[in-house]
């Protein structure tokens, strides 16, 4: 606090002040997107993992197979 007062008794601390205050906040609001775009990242490969995982358990030519014949049995 003894600092903020020092650098605002004279212009240039003043200067220094809303400089200091800006980076601050730009580092913050880059920080806040990088991790929001690390969070939503994450959340997509885990999906797509999910996903993978559950079409994995399916042999398509065997579902395809077991259509097909129902459909000519139903002919």
């Amino acid at each position: 606090m003894k600092i903020i007062r020092l650098l605002k008794s004279n212009e240039n601390g003043s200067i220094t002040v809303f400089v200091l205050a800006s980076m601050l906040l730009l580092t913050m609001t880059l920080s806040a997107t990088y991790i929001g775009i690390s969070n939503k990242i994450n959340s997509q490969i885990n999906k797509i993992e999910k996903i993978k995982s559950e079409y994995s358990q399916y042999d398509i030519n065997q579902e395809y197979n077991t259509a097909l014949q129902k459909v000519n049995s139903e002919t």
